[in-house]
């Protein structure tokens, strides 16, 4: 996840991203995560885009074996909760939690 500071006149961000300051990219690939990309394709396909939404994600199949899920939010807080969820298949698959804090 990155945190991004654009404006539209600084032409650092795009438009239809200009009001967000967080942006996070997320790469699915592999036979694998197959259901986990349909899956996510669908349910990211039929959120509504809504004018001045505080959070615009997509979904952009690669090839047959990729998904690129892309999301911006004006919340980087909003946006963590929304890769997690997004992920949550992980934790079974790796047999650990990625996001536990360890000491």
């Amino acid at each position: 996840m990155r945190e991004t500071r654009g404006s539209p006149s600084s032409g650092s961000a795009p438009a239809p991203w200009c009001a967000a300051r967080s942006h996070t990219t997320v790469l699915l690939v592999g036979p694998a995560l197959a259901s986990a990309r349909e899956a996510l394709a669908e349910r990211i396909g039929a959120m509504p885009l809504s004018p001045r939404a505080g959070q615009v994600c997509s979904a952009s199949p690669l090839g047959t074996d990729g998904l690129l899920l892309r999301a911006a939010s004006t919340s980087a807080e909003v946006l963590l909760r929304t890769a997690r969820e997004w992920l949550s298949f992980l934790p079974p698959l790796l047999g650990d939690d990625p996001w536990t804090r360890r000491a």
